[in-house]
């Protein structure tokens, strides 16, 4: 078996070595530019010396040790619920986001959702502030990457996509309507829409007025 090349200089998958001290390892990521110093067991390791791995875990480490305000928090959050869309299997049976053939491939690692959306991100809620950010997809039958993502707020993001899907209408009385324009729909029926919304962004089964929406 070939013995893998541990010295200054060498590549390890993604990470170039820059300097080796005791059992700490500092290294290059030559995908992101980030200078890490790792424990040896991670530096030297096929599985993990790689810039999806070892740059997200000391981005997270990092924030879970309160190195990044709230912000980042709450954005790290974003990440995750996106990811359980795109890749929980429930989402089939529902026929939605990963039902769909939606995925999130591009931002799989935290590391890369955080470099191409975390600017942009902290530029809406300066403006909008936390509570009225949320991350929305251009064209609503895309994946989420980078040139289909971008920050708005609810109400935009309720008029990209919720009011334009399809949906399944259960009235008081047991009638069964379809449609797909929502908010026409609740103007038709003198309902709340803004209150149906947003209980759909939460991804319930909700019953507003004893009616029940289901979006398909």
């Amino acid at each position: 078996m070939r013995k893998r090349n541990h010295s200054i200089g060498a590549t390890l998958n993604d990470f170039e070595i820059i300097d080796i001290e005791n059992k700490k390892v500092t290294v290059k990521c030559n995908v992101c530019g980030r200078i890490q110093t790792l424990s040896s067991m991670y530096a030297f390791t096929k599985r993990t010396n790689k810039h999806g791995y070892i740059c997200s875990m000391i981005l997270s480490k990092n924030y879970k040790n309160g190195f990044e305000n709230n912000e980042l928090k709450q954005f790290h959050s974003i990440w995750c619920n996106m990811r359980n869309r795109t890749t929980n299997p429930k989402y089939e049976k529902w026929n939605d986001y990963g039902g769909r053939g939606i995925n999130s491939d591009e931002f799989e690692h935290f590391i890369d959702f955080y470099d191409n959306m975390y600017k942009s991100y902290l530029e809406h809620i300066k403006i909008y502030g936390e509570e009225n950010t949320t991350l929305d997809r251009i064209n609503v039958d895309g994946n989420y990457c980078k040139e289909n993502c971008r920050w708005v707020t609810w109400l935009e993001q309720a008029k990209n996509k919720r009011s334009l899907l399809n949906f399944k209408a259960i009235s008081p009385e047991g009638r069964i309507y379809y449609g797909r324009n929502l908010k026409e729909f609740c103007e038709s029926k003198n309902l709340n829409y803004q209150s149906i919304i947003s209980g759909l962004h939460n991804e319930t089964r909700n019953m507003r007025n004893g009616w029940k929406f289901i979006v398909l």
